[in-house]
């Protein structure tokens, strides 16, 4: 497998470059957004799932403190 260099990216990166220093490698990345739905179903899914249930969560503390009466408030 040979790497190619893009010479828009060395020219670009040419001048951060100290004496002794080389380019093995240089380009860009793929334009848009790359999303690999089998290697990431186990991520998402779980992510979806505990985000749903902090906001829940979240909610029920927010809602317990806005409608205890204000004798048995703790604080």
């Amino acid at each position: 497998m040979t790497l190619s260099v893009d010479q828009d990216s060395l020219a670009a990166i040419r001048p951060e470059l100290t004496p002794g220093e080389t380019v093995l490698w240089a380009a860009r990345p793929r334009d848009g957004f790359v999303f690999h739905w089998n290697e990431n179903e186990p991520q998402v899914l779980f992510s979806l799932i505990w985000g749903g249930f902090a906001i829940v969560w979240e909610a029920f503390a927010i809602l317990s403190l806005w409608f205890t009466p204000p004798h048995t408030a703790l604080f």
